[in-house]
């Protein structure tokens, strides 16, 4: 599922909050430069990322080079994990320490949380993103979004990668 990048951005005005655990949504744990500049052709025909939105790039340091070229793309930053479900932890303990000065500021607030991946460990984070009032848009592949994060979801949109 596409949607243009007005409607996207049109659902909700503000600032948006963006999580992508590159390796679920390239569907690799050895993430190649060809795979991120796929991922940045694919996310950027559905997603359009400004440079005041916080964006968190999460993943195995075995991927330092391509993750970081990732997160200079967006004006984010990387955060290590180790494992399984390392990229998983590393969101999910940056994402807890987003400080609420950065959710409510007057003039930019937050009012969309973006999961870049379907894994079942974000649906606590979309949850708390919900209790704020936020709406939360899941990016994943075809077939690895799981149950839980999709009933939490506002929106799902799937990538073809």
């Amino acid at each position: 599922l596409y949607q243009s990048k007005d409607n996207v951005r049109g659902m909700v005005p503000g600032r948006q909050i963006v999580l992508l655990d590159v390796e679920n949504l390239v569907g690799v744990g050895r993430v190649t430069e060809g795979d991120i500049e796929l991922l940045s052709v694919r996310l950027s025909n559905v997603l359009p990322i400004d440079r005041n939105d916080i964006v968190i790039i999460g993943g195995d340091c075995k991927n330092a080079f391509c993750l970081d070229d990732l997160a200079r793309r967006y004006g984010g930053c990387v955060v290590w994990g180790v494992g399984r479900d390392g990229a998983d932890i590393a969101l999910s303990t940056a994402f807890a320490e987003i400080p609420p000065s950065a959710w409510d500021c007057p003039y930019s607030p937050v009012t969309r949380l973006v999961i870049g991946s379907g894994d079942h460990h974000f649906a606590p984070i979309a949850n708390s993103a919900r209790s704020k009032g936020r709406q939360v848009l899941t990016i994943s592949r075809w077939f690895s979004l799981s149950n839980d994060l999709a009933r939490t979801a506002d929106t799902c949109l799937t990538l073809q990668i």
